[in-house]
């Protein structure tokens, strides 16, 4: 079993004194972590070349009452790093067409899931990686979201979906599933 330790290099202040001399380099570190050297300053990665990022694309068209239709997208890529001990999710959450029609299937609020599975084909569990926005908003701003998490030994691949949080029905309806295998 790991055990993480934060430790600090920062400097011990006065109660008094004012000011700030923070260097980006001297951040606070996670050691005997699983993570330990992903992130290094301004939340870039640091040890992302493990294997080259998998890209995905799901696109979901909802239909309206009235002939109207709008088409949700999500796209971006997943990748291991940190010798295949941790995945990051990164992707954007927009609408690809019909934006006019968002009123006639009723606002919904949209996220996005993430789920996985391993060798032995058990699921880890769905999990929403981003903020749930109405649908009208998309159009003006899309959603962009990250995840990054511990990936075992048995673990094989990601899943994504979209999710369309109703308020008029309070049911919530999801798109067809991507599955994004990161390890054959």
């Amino acid at each position: 079993m790991t055990t993480c330790l934060l430790t600090s290099s920062r400097k011990a202040r006065a109660p008094n004194e004012i000011g700030h001399d923070h260097d980006p380099g001297d951040q606070n570190r996670f050691f005997g972590c699983p993570f330990a050297g992903a992130v290094s300053s301004g939340g870039t990665t640091g040890d992302m070349s493990d294997a080259d990022p998998k890209e995905f694309s799901l696109h979901w068209t909802i239909p309206g009452d009235k002939n109207g239709q709008v088409t949700f997208e999500i796209s971006g890529q997943v990748a291991l790093f940190n010798d295949n001990k941790a995945y990051r999710i990164e992707g954007l959450l927009s609408v690809a067409d019909g934006g006019m029609y968002c009123k006639e299937i009723g606002n919904p609020r949209m996220f996005v899931r993430r789920n996985g599975a391993e060798v032995s084909g058990r699921r880890w569990g769905w999990e929403e990686i981003s903020r749930k926005k109405p649908s009208e908003r998309l159009m003006k701003m899309e959603v962009y979201f990250v995840r990054t998490g511990y990936w075992a030994p048995s673990d094989r691949c990601i899943l994504l979906d979209i999710g369309a949080d109703s308020r008029i029905t309070r049911r919530t309806k999801y798109s067809d599933t991507v599955e994004v295998r990161l390890v054959d």
